[in-house]
């Protein structure tokens, strides 16, 4: 279990550096609808380290249904409600999104989760970013970020900011 705990938070914190600081190119919104959440329980019994979240979501795109979203976390520090520092009394996770977009295009985005509550699939804060690390197909070497709004329990706002050529970013 550990050696895996160390291998995914290797890659995910890699790939948090490859994300460059360019102006964005483009921009653009997506609703994601929350279809389905299931917690993997692998350590401890409740909620402990290395604990999965997994998620699946329909994407829309000016309310036209144009593909579906994946994420995953990893609960990598556990919340402490005696913690001086408020960020310490939040639960951290690592996640990995991929946004599935028609038939041959995806993003694939890697950040924190914060979360007041243990196991909430409501993350702490209205906006979170994270880093857009490339893709598939017209965004193969995407890079920027999405910011991530809620709006409701089951539903987001996940605006995204490219430096790709604008022209990619019509659907």
């Amino acid at each position: 279990m550990k050696k895996y705990f160390l291998a995914v938070t290797t890659i995910l914190l890699t790939s948090l550096n490859l994300a460059g600081s360019a102006e964005a190119a483009c921009k653009f919104t997506f609703r994601v609808e929350l279809m389905k959440l299931e917690t993997v329980d692998v350590g401890d019994t409740s909620n402990s380290m290395g604990d999965m979240t997994i998620m699946d979501a329909d994407l829309y795109y000016k309310n036209k249904p144009v593909g579906t979203a994946v994420f995953n976390t990893y609960l990598n520090r556990m919340a402490d409600p005696n913690a001086v520092v408020e960020r310490r009394r939040l639960e951290q996770r690592l996640g990995i999104a991929q946004y599935h977009i028609g038939e041959k295009d995806s993003l694939v985005t890697i950040g924190e989760f914060i979360y007041d509550l243990p196991g909430s699939p409501q993350p702490y804060t209205p906006d979170q970013v994270r880093s857009v690390t490339g893709g598939i197909g017209k965004f193969k070497f995407a890079k920027g970020q999405v910011i991530l709004h809620r709006v409701d329990a089951d539903t987001f706002e996940h605006r995204f900011e490219l430096n790709v050529e604008p022209s990619l970013c019509k659907f």
